[in-house]
């Protein structure tokens, strides 16, 4: 939805309104934690609000050093999740780095 030049977060909310339509309520949209300061290349924050407050957004810890962002690796917050709840997973990344880390991520990954 940004055109692979800005994070738009009205794209995920479109997505996340495209499942919400199909009568799944367990949604939880994972963005690392610094994507909610103000940020050129970031759009329309009001829609990653209005998901943190309705419960369905799940900030991932980040933090600045010397003026780099440091993040954790979301992908394992998805995966842990997706394992833990028997979820899938939406998403354009295809967590390479992750197939032989546990049989179960592999699983994920391979059909979910």
């Amino acid at each position: 939805h940004g055109l692979r030049k800005f994070f738009s977060c009205r794209g995920i909310a479109i997505a996340v309104d495209y499942f919400w339509k199909r009568g799944h309520r367990n949604i939880t949209v994972f963005v690392p934690q610094w994507r909610t300061r103000r940020d050129p290349y970031i759009t329309e924050q009001d829609f990653l609000t209005q998901l943190q407050d309705v419960g369905i957004l799940s900030l991932t810890p980040a933090r600045m050093v010397l003026g780099a962002r440091i993040a954790a690796h979301d992908d394992r917050f998805l995966l842990h999740l997706a394992d833990k709840t028997g979820g899938i997973i939406v998403t354009n990344d295809n967590f390479r780095e992750f197939v032989t880390e546990s049989l179960a991520w592999r699983e994920i990954i391979q059909k979910r």
